[in-house]
């Protein structure tokens, strides 16, 4: 039996391996290679796509199995659009040599016997949810059913979607706000690790203008300067790189570098991350023309303009893992422009990145919030998932509600009666019928 291989307790035969996992959309074929026998797929990538990817991880075995990937939003929906959401799922599940038909992930609650009736699910029937009206809110119990009448609905329970809604109720109104996962904070959220809660995504902030202070200081949470020296945590490097140690290991951020891009790539700090290797092919940034990598017909992905620019030294070794853990997302599905504005234009003016990145470091230090000559990066005591706690608690607390597993997958627009607005079975403007919208749901 080869290692984690799985037996049969009846036949003592080896057991079929469903690998399957959440917003692993990029490690589908990574997940393949492990050995599994299929894959699960949730509801964030087309089955067709992952099926795709799946087979192009083993080229030689071709495509595997797949399990998936219905959007759990989707049983809160009118049956005929659920009913088409299903067909479309088992036709592309065709593509693969054997398909589990499920849910891409979890099951709402309220939906856990069957399905609902129409008036308690918690999915996203917004025909169903008052807004300045009559409605009703699924997937309450006992005397909460029944009628409810909000001031406004938030759909989104990011950072954006929570500041709105703690608006609204500082406003003297009560708001709905729904979100699709099982928590709200988005890209600022917690988890526990090693039996303490602490933040899984963004850690710090920017301070530009009070806006952000004030708030904390509004909802009783203090600000703090960080402290420390972040390190990162890698795999040795390649044998002959210049590194020989042959185990994981930390090292400090480099001191002159901006999201990892290195203003001085032969520095030693940057020399000992990525090798001398990549160093020196990084420092060739220099000699290369500034349209290299900032055209307009060039990639405009973060991880291909660092590529052109300074090599796959620096992208594997720095921007991929510190881009990972500041925006949870890879720099090949990240905008350059955005996230970095004015990084690539600097580039192509100035000649080199290292030379763009040298100048934007000198921005930042010069660069002061007008208070006591402070750094503009802060934190909050206790991390920043304290943030978005204290709004959920303060919007909670001003009569509003919060809701999770509950996806908005389209609007209805109702009658109108008097001065009032009222969700209900109308019809969109121009007798078309209400549709949901294709892709994600809003908070995804």
């Amino acid at each position: 039996m080869s290692p984690g291989q799985a037996l049969s307790p009846t036949t003592g035969e080896a057991a079929p391996l469903i690998h399957f996992g959440t917003g692993t959309a990029r490690l589908l074929g990574l997940m393949r290679q492990a050995g599994a026998d299929a894959v699960g797929v949730d509801e964030r990538i087309e089955l067709g796509e992952a099926i795709e990817a799946l087979a192009g991880a083993d080229p030689q075995a071709g495509a595997c199995p797949v399990q998936g990937n219905l959007d759990p939003a989707l049983l809160a929906a009118p049956w005929p659009i659920l009913a088409e959401e299903v067909d479309a799922v088992l036709a592309a599940g065709r593509a693969a040599p054997g398909h589990v038909v499920n849910l891409g992930h979890g099951v709402p609650a309220g939906h856990r016997r069957g399905r609902p009736h129409p008036d308690r699910g918690t999915g996203a029937r917004l025909d169903r949810l008052g807004v300045r009206g009559a409605g009703r809110v699924g997937g309450m119990s006992g005397e909460a059913v029944g009628e409810r009448r909000w001031d406004a609905l938030v759909i989104g329970g990011g950072i954006a979607g929570l500041t709105a809604a703690w608006d609204l109720v500082r406003a003297g109104l009560r708001p709905l706000l729904i979100e699709a996962r099982g928590y709200t904070g988005g890209l600022v959220a917690a988890g526990s690790i090693g039996g303490a809660r602490m933040d899984l995504g963004a850690e710090g902030f920017v301070v530009r203008g009070r806006a952000a202070t004030s708030m904390l200081a509004e909802l009783g949470l203090r600000t703090a300067a960080p402290h420390g020296r972040p390190r990162l945590f890698l795999p040795p490097l390649a044998p002959g790189a210049g590194e020989e140690s042959s185990q994981w290991g930390l090292h400090r951020f480099p001191d002159n570098a901006y999201l990892g891009i290195p203003a001085d790539p032969l520095a030693a700090d940057v020399v000992a991350i990525i090798g001398q290797e990549a160093a020196h092919r990084a420092a060739q940034d220099a000699d290369l023309p500034g349209t290299v990598g900032t055209g307009p017909e060039d990639p405009a992905d973060l991880a291909s303009f660092v590529t052109a620019r300074m090599g796959a030294g620096v992208l594997e070794r720095l921007v991929r893992p510190i881009v990972a853990g500041i925006h949870s997302a890879d720099p090949a599905d990240l905008a350059a422009d955005v996230v970095m504005p004015g990084l690539r234009r600097a580039t192509a003016e100035l000649g080199s990145l290292s030379a763009a990145v040298a100048a934007v470091l000198e921005r930042r230090r010069a660069r002061q919030d007008g208070v006591g000559g402070r750094s503009v990066d802060a934190a909050v005591e206790g991390g920043l998932f304290r943030l978005t706690d204290a709004l959920r608690e303060a919007i909670e607390a001003g009569g509003g509600s919060v809701r999770t597993r509950t996806g908005a997958q389209w609007l209805r627009p109702g009658e109108r009666r008097g001065q009032r607005g009222r969700t209900g079975a109308g019809r969109l403007a121009g007798g078309e019928s209400p549709r949901r919208v294709g892709g994600p749901t809003p908070s995804d």
